[in-house]
């Protein structure tokens, strides 16, 4: 049912301005709401085609990211004669050693027996993130331990004229 027509007799002309203030303002908001759904749209095609455009190119910087890794693991001792980071015309390769937790079997059920909740999540898996925080001497109690990783990285030089050619 349609409301009923207001009455526009307003007390004073201060009324009727104030009033008309509110009409516009009550216009000026519905319109700026229907740019808005119409700013959405157009921004949700946008990104739906950029998202395309740049899958292909994503997943060659994934596959560029493996493989300079494994060129790292498999040169380390050419690469990274004596030094833990080897710079180059378009970036730096880097070199560590890092500590985590080894991811040995049967964890759960032995966080469990030992009663250690707060390594769980509540998902029933074992909470890593958890473990990296724990004492060597409680990750051997559960039978597990900290080992030595080899941890390779890199860093891209920023150059607004592009990669360096070689």
């Amino acid at each position: 049912m349609a409301e009923p027509a207001r009455k526009l007799d307003y007390p004073t002309a201060a009324h009727k301005i104030a009033d008309g203030y509110l009409e516009d303002i009550a216009a000026t908001t519905l319109a700026l709401k229907k740019m808005e759904v119409e700013w959405k749209a157009e921004l949700d095609q946008l990104a739906t085609r950029w998202k395309a455009k740049m899958a292909p190119q994503k997943a060659l910087l994934g596959e560029l990211e493996v493989q300079i890794e494994k060129h790292m693991k498999v040169n380390r001792n050419q690469l990274f004669d004596g030094t833990d980071r080897v710079d180059l015309a378009n970036g730096a390769l880097i070199f560590a050693v890092i500590k985590r937790v080894k991811r040995a079997r049967n964890l759960l059920e032995r966080l469990e027996k030992i009663n250690a909740d707060d390594a769980i999540a509540i998902t029933k898996s074992v909470d890593w993130e958890k473990l990296e925080t724990w004492t060597d001497e409680r990750l051997l109690e559960i039978g597990t331990e900290r080992v030595k990783e080899d941890k390779f990285s890199w860093e891209l030089r920023e150059d607004k004229n592009g990669p360096a050619k070689n």
